[in-house]
């Protein structure tokens, strides 16, 4: 009697099929951040593509600006995820860009798509209905943040593989903490009470409205509630 048995898949470990993966991830991180990009540009030069107001790109110049600045970051962080510079440089320059990339997309992809499956479920309407810009550019624009979120998290792991093996197969580094440990004590600090607040507004907001949201959709109260989870997520690295 013979038996035969199935192998598992496994993910290559092939270097040369690796690295082109991770250009491709890097590739498509770049074309999920330019139609977010593209937009700010014509807001701050005065053209209100798929805004409802004919004032709206002269009255948003600073945050459309500095919005679209940080997906400008987006794209560098992409790329010094697959270049050898990347290697070399500092990983607090990564690593920090990237804390506050995963604070700002985490959120806002799960709570829009998690918020807009969950207004429409329950009979909440559309969740890209708004008097101030058209519904495709809810669509672009956090269609491009949910993929952005989903790459750069993708590229961190390789990269993070790469750089840090040791440690992540269970390895310490000298005597486990470095010269850093001062400073994340002292961070710690600052960001756990900061955390714990931001948690307790936002849940706040969820519940009764309040701040940026007076009378919250749906989905912006389960985008709120995700806010708050995510903030009290933060603190935890901290209180090891």
């Amino acid at each position: 009697m013979t038996t035969t048995t199935t192998a598992r898949p496994r993910l290559t470990t092939d270097p040369v099929r690796l690295a082109r993966f991770r250009k491709r991830i890097c590739l498509a991180t770049i074309l999920a951040c330019l139609p977010y990009i593209l937009l700010k540009i014509a807001w701050v030069s005065g053209w209100g593509i798929g805004a409802n107001s004919s004032d709206f790109a002269g009255t948003t110049i600073a945050a459309n600006t500095a919005t679209g600045l940080l997906d400008m970051v987006a794209i560098a962080i992409a790329i010094l995820l697959v270049h050898p510079v990347g290697r070399r440089i500092p990983a607090f320059l990564i690593a920090f860009p990237l804390w506050i990339a995963a604070g700002l997309l985490a959120p806002v992809a799960g709570g829009f798509v998690l918020g807009s499956a969950v207004q429409l479920l329950s009979g909440g309407g559309s969740p890209l209905v708004d008097d101030v810009l058209q519904p495709w550019v809810f669509a672009v624009v956090y269609g491009g943040f949910v993929l952005q979120a989903v790459l750069l998290g993708t590229g961190l792991v390789f990269y993070a593989r790469e750089r840090w093996q040791m440690l992540l197969s269970g390895g310490r580094a000298h005597d486990g903490a470095g010269h850093t440990r001062p400073l994340q004590n002292l961070l710690g600090w600052i960001f756990i009470p900061a955390g714990l607040g931001y948690a307790i507004l936002n849940w706040g907001w969820a519940v009764t409205g309040g701040g940026r949201f007076p009378d919250p959709s749906t989905g912006q109260r389960v985008m709120l509630t995700l806010l708050g989870a995510f903030a009290i997520g933060a603190c935890l690295p901290w209180l090891n």
